[in-house]
């Protein structure tokens, strides 16, 4: 993928904003009442910004809630989640850090949309 392609997904769509050697930036949009898979990589680290909304985030054992302004680095193998509880939209930046940023660099735990390649 190329800066300015836009992905649907069953829980909202991702862009790409920006991207370089070993970065990349995107912009989420998680629609209500939606969350992505449980999931990790191996090949990146991930810092998210929220921008508009409230994030619902399971990193690990730990359960957040993310307001406007609010940030959260993700360790490259570390287990996480995002979700949106909210009405409105949650709008989130991520950027991308490490030697590999293909979207096959997920291993999903669990998934609200089949998407696991074996059982949670």
């Amino acid at each position: 993928m190329k800066v300015g392609d836009r992905e649907q997904r069953p829980w909202g769509q991702f862009e790409i904003l920006d991207q370089g050697n070993g970065y990349q930036v995107k912009r989420l949009e998680v629609l209500p009442g939606q969350e992505l898979s449980l999931q990790r990589h191996q090949q990146r680290r991930e810092h998210w910004l929220v921008v508009q909304g409230v994030a619902q985030v399971q990193l690990g054992d730990l359960m957040l809630s993310l307001t406007v302004g609010q940030s959260l680095d993700i360790a490259i193998g570390q287990w996480h989640r995002l979700g949106n509880r909210e009405a409105e939209p949650l709008i989130l930046i991520e950027v991308q850090i490490g030697p590999y940023l293909g979207e096959d660099d997920i291993e999903r735990r669990a998934d609200n949309y089949g998407r696991c390649l074996s059982p949670s």
